[in-house]
């Protein structure tokens, strides 16, 4: 009977220390773009505001956009990031594909947005959102 028992809390501590090593090694770190970016675009009749955000997802980074001129949030499409330099699209209802092109630096980014059926380029720019964290902080200070 004691070595049953032995026997049981040896599989019991096991299976625990399985699980609890899952849980602590199964997060693996997020990418450096996750979550809000606020940015401006500069177009010759106006400046366009509105939030990026970036997610990890089962592929890799995906995100959405959404501001000025497009009522709802709009998939980003072909998403890359390597060496600092950030490509990616979206398609607006109103004026087609957009192609993104910027450098990111820190929390800040910066390049051009390419309205494709028209031909046409604008500055982009843009910064890391401040998180709801930071934003309580923030008030808390101001107190």
């Amino acid at each position: 009977m004691t070595q049953s028992l032995r026997f049981v809390s040896f599989w019991s501590l096991a299976a625990c220390v399985l699980v609890l090593s899952g849980c602590a090694g199964s997060g693996r770190t997020a990418h450096p773009l996750v979550g809000s970016w606020d940015y401006a675009v500069e177009a010759p009749d106006a400046t366009y505001e509105g939030t990026i955000a970036f997610t990890d997802g089962e592929e890799g980074l995906e995100g959405s956009i959404i501001g000025d001129g497009f009522s709802e949030s709009l998939p980003l499409g072909g998403i890359t990031f390597e060496e600092s330099m950030l490509d990616f699209e979206f398609n607006t209802p109103d004026f087609g594909r957009m192609k993104v092109n910027v450098q990111v630096e820190g929390d800040a980014f910066s390049g051009n947005l390419n309205v494709v059926s028209y031909g046409m380029e604008a500055p982009i720019t843009g910064m890391r959102a401040a998180s709801e964290d930071e934003e309580d902080e923030e008030e808390e200070d101001d107190n």
